[in-house]
Formats: C-alpha cells, structure tokens, sequence
C-alpha cells in the first residue's frame, strides 16, 4: 500500500531524475550505516574501564565471598558490560567509519569533537568542581545546591525561577528521603 502511494506521488519525476533521486537516498542510507567518529576507539576505551572495574569487583568479591554481599553485584555486572562491550565491537567491525582513510591526527582530532562538544566538555568541568567542593570539605546541601542550580541554568538556559524551583523541590526531596526516612547522614 505504502509502495503503491509512493509511486502516485513520484508519478511527475522525469525516470532520469528518479535516478539521482534513487543515488542520493543510497548515499544517505551509506552516510548512516557508517560508524560515528570514534565509534570504534569508544567501545575500545569502554572494555578497557569495564576490565578495570572488574579487576576492582574481584578484589571486592574476594573480601566479602557470598553471593548475598556487596561484592558479587559488581562482578555480574561488570562481567555482562564486558560481554556487551565485546558484542559491540565485533558488530562494529562490520561498519565503515566515516574517519577510514585520514591521517591518524585528524581521526583522532574529529573523534575528540564529535565525543566531547563543547557543552559536555562544559558540564563534565561543573561535576569535576562539585566533585571537588565535597573533598575538600564544603558540606553537602550549599555544594548541592550551587551544583544543582548551575547545571540547571546551565542545561535549561533562560528560566532561571522555574530553576531555582527545581532545585529547591529536588533537594528538600533529596533530604526528606536520606535524612527523614533512610535516617542516613549526609556529608
């Protein structure tokens, strides 16, 4: 039925056109089966923090060795982002990358831009401050705070009360739950 309809609507296409219009939707369809920059060093770098993690789930399943303990969580699933990571690779060898053929700079330069814009590089620089105030000793709730109310005005630029709302609504929950009900002291 959908052919039928297409081929109505395409009826006025002249058959040369239809050919570079046939050329230029197989150039697209080719564009989108190739592998974003990076897409396959990602899924490298992935397995490689995953081997890491279950290097560190391992010592922890080897200090608390039940099945019921905090260690065996990790390890199970450390062990099926490791086997989802190697899926992924294997099914990444099939794909053409859209970097194959430069130089190894510029496939590394083009990967960097297209896994870290500007505004991730931005937002992961703000964590990396919060990360910071908590070491080195800024209490939880003003470091929280100001962290919240960035990222949010920061994320949704522009409406800066309905932020300052959210942020107020999301930590008077945030304290509710760990002081009130789990009774758990925050930092």
């Amino acid at each position: 039925m959908k052919e039928e309809s297409n081929a109505s609507e395409n009826a006025h296409i002249k058959p040369d056109q239809r050919a570079v219009l046939d050329e230029s939707v197989m150039e697209k369809t080719q564009v989108e089966e190739q592998l974003a920059p990076g897409g396959k060093a990602f899924a490298f770098i992935l397995l490689l923090i995953e081997v890491f993690f279950l290097y560190e789930s391992i010592k922890l399943f080897q200090k608390y060795p039940k099945f019921s303990s905090i260690g065996f969580f990790p390890l199970v699933l450390c062990v099926f982002l490791i086997l989802l990571s190697i899926a992924d690779i294997l099914e990444n060898r099939k794909q053409a990358s859209r970097n194959k053929g430069k130089s190894l700079l510029i496939q590394a330069w083009e990967s960097i831009k297209y896994l870290l814009p500007k505004d991730n590089v931005i937002f992961i620089l703000m964590i990396f401050g919060y990360m910071m105030a908590l070491y080195f000793g800024v209490s939880f709730l003003p470091s929280s705070v100001v962290f919240l109310l960035a990222s949010m005005c920061f994320l949704i630029r522009g409406d800066v009360i309905k932020n300052i709302l959210y942020t107020g609504i999301i930590m008077a929950s945030i304290m509710l739950v760990f002081k009130v009900v789990f009774l758990v002291p925050l930092p």
